[in-house]
């Protein structure tokens, strides 16, 4: 797991997460050969949509490996033809796991997928502008952000 924030990574070290690297801090790169003696990861995933976030995910990633985007943004970014190409390498894009939803709530009312900590942040729905500004707002802390119902 990389973030740029140690809370994040703490969170994902509490969930199950091997290594963890602060990409401010330490080379994401250098880490994962480490990580992986020499190999590469074998599943890449892109959630920040980053200028260099792809470029770097097709570096790390070894030999037929498979590089998942899932960050969205619009704005153009790098990508090496040559990495894909050698290495052998799947890229994909995902929006989101389609129909799962139904499956995910029926692991969450079993207990068999805790969310504890994952939210960060509720509004009412009648606050959803001041939610979305607050999103925009990219402030470090925001994991995830729930609505509620009460009052409407």
């Amino acid at each position: 797991m990389a973030d740029i924030v140690d809370d994040k990574l703490e969170e994902a070290k509490k969930n199950g997460a091997k290594y963890t690297v602060n990409v401010l801090k330490e080379d994401l790169e250098a880490r994962v050969k480490e990580y992986t003696e020499g190999h590469g990861s074998t599943v890449s995933i892109d959630a920040s949509g980053t200028k260099d976030s792809l470029l770097t995910l097709l570096k790390v990633t070894g030999n037929a490996g498979r590089v998942m985007t899932m960050g969205f943004s619009t704005a153009p970014v790098e990508a090496n033809q040559f990495l894909i190409t050698s290495k052998e390498l799947d890229v994909r894009g995902s929006r989101l796991q389609n129909k799962m939803f139904g499956k995910a709530i029926e692991m969450i009312n079993e207990g068999k997928l805790d969310l504890s900590g994952s939210i960060s942040h509720t509004f009412p729905l009648t606050k959803a502008q001041e939610a979305f500004d607050f999103v925009d707002s990219r402030d470090p802390s925001i994991r995830k952000i729930v609505f509620t119902f009460d009052n409407l």
